[in-house]
């Protein structure tokens, strides 16, 4: 499955470095992409 990510600095360069390996954001309520990402899909 695809997925578009968006990711601000100085956290796109440090996924990509490897320094980071997440950037999520916390909510009260489960919304997608929540469950919907899984190992092996692809962030445009």
């Amino acid at each position: 499955m695809q997925h578009i990510a968006i990711f601000r600095q100085p956290f796109f360069d440090m996924i990509l470095s490897g320094e980071k390996t997440i950037e999520s954001r916390w909510s009260m309520k489960k919304v997608a992409p929540y469950g919907k990402v899984k190992i092996g899909d692809e962030l445009l």
